[in-house]
């Protein structure tokens, strides 16, 4: 298991609970892959490593002269052959925000593109087909939007910015996104066609939106607020849009949606600390009780 926080990258035997690899220096940024690689940003470089600190395959930017490249945000293609990462056209802070693909293999730049803010997100679709973005202004006062690129090109696929989104989860189809907006709203999108859907208002009275989560088959989107809130979670049904929360379901966040699409995992809230984690199993994809 591969774990990433302020003051580590490292890899974990989880049955052991042992650590069994550092990676150093700490990255500003990091990506895990579920198939094992994982790439690290600092301001100087990237670096990619398949399974473990001993089997390093890359490091991208560090050239002769010492140019900075600013490098954060980094996002893997699923077979760890390509690294997208936030970049400075001219390396330095002031520089204009850019994105930049690497063939890892090489260590060559395939594209190289402006995106007109900072990202707070960014992962390739399951395919390795398009990069999807969330964008915010400098200074992450407001977002700018969730862009769609075609990472080959730098081509722009879809935007969508008729809303203050700022985190997104995107379902195994590749192309179903859930979005979450700074007024407590959740809707969701088909980044192939445009097309966007609301979610009914869930009618929060103080609490904010912090995550939403969608299932792997795209039928449900959760949403968790604050941790200290008492307001509970909710739960959609992604393709008409209605609320279909099972009573007495609290959801904190992070979320975690298990792969087979049956089990969501979430925390206790902070004054419920000693109680065990729980799960929620739904009985359907369309009605969950």
């Amino acid at each position: 298991m591969h774990v990433f926080g302020s003051n580590t990258l490292s890899s974990w035997d989880w049955r052991e609970g042992v650590g069994v690899d550092h990676y150093t220096p700490t990255p500003t940024g990091a990506m895990i892959t579920p198939h094992g690689f994982a790439a690290g940003t600092t301001s100087d470089y990237v670096a990619v490593w398949d399974g473990g600190s001993d089997n390093r395959v890359a490091v991208l930017g560090n050239d002769e002269d010492e140019v900075r490249g600013q490098f954060d945000m980094p996002a893997l293609t699923s077979d760890g052959t390509r690294v997208a990462t936030l970049s400075s056209d001219d390396g330095t802070v002031e520089g204009a925000p850019h994105i930049q693909v690497w063939e890892v293999g090489a260590g060559e730049i395939v594209s190289e593109f402006p995106i007109g803010g900072l990202l707070t997100d960014l992962f390739y679709t399951p395919d390795d087909a398009s990069l999807v973005g969330v964008v915010a202004e400098p200074g992450y006062a407001t977002h700018v939007g969730v862009f769609v690129w075609d990472p080959e090109t730098g081509e722009e696929l879809q935007r969508f910015d008729d809303a203050d989104y700022y985190q997104v989860s995107l379902a195994a189809d590749g192309r179903t996104l859930a979005m979450a907006t700074d007024n407590a709203r959740a809707h969701v999108a088909d980044i192939q066609t445009g097309e966007v859907r609301d979610l009914e208002d869930p009618d929060l009275e103080y609490s904010e939106l912090h995550e939403v989560q969608i299932s792997v088959d795209g039928s449900l989107v959760y949403g968790a607020t604050s941790e200290f809130s008492d307001e509970p979670g909710f739960v959609w049904d992604a393709r008409d849009g209605d609320l279909v929360t099972p009573d007495n379901l609290v959801l904190n966040p992070p979320l975690g949606v298990h792969p087979d699409g049956e089990l969501i995992a979430t925390p206790p809230p902070p004054r419920a600390a000693s109680t065990p984690s729980s799960s929620w199993t739904p009985t359907s994809t369309s009605s969950p009780r």
